[in-house]
């Protein structure tokens, strides 16, 4: 799970910064660019959670032999990437923006004066 985590951030950052600096002299960059870094990105993080998912389901439901100890971890993992795959595509962002915000804002105050 944490592979995964580290994999989506690494992809989202990537996507980011790429279209950060293709619009990086236009107002609103750094916003347009995490909206549309999201966007483009959204369909592989879903599909990669989605088969780690359904990949666990058949031991998080088991009920043969060694299901005691198999289930419960499936059912974990299986929760926490469900709360991975939300927490990249809506928290990271706003962490991505929060930390970014003074490039965006020199940027921004660049362009005034150069007009």
């Amino acid at each position: 799970m944490f592979g995964i985590c580290i994999l989506v951030g690494v992809l989202l950052i990537g996507a980011f910064k790429e279209r950060l600096d293709k619009w990086v002299h236009q107002p609103g960059a750094l916003t347009r660019a995490i909206r549309e870094g999201v966007r483009a990105y959204i369909r592989p993080v879903l599909m990669t959670a989605l088969m780690d998912i359904l990949g666990l389901l058949p031991a998080a439901v088991s009920t043969g032999i060694g299901s005691e100890s198999s289930r419960p971890l499936a059912r974990v993992v299986i929760g926490g990437l469900i709360f991975a795959t939300a927490f990249s595509l809506l928290v990271f962002p706003l962490i991505f923006q929060m930390a970014y915000r003074k490039v965006d804002l020199r940027e921004a105050s660049a362009t005034e004066n150069n007009t």
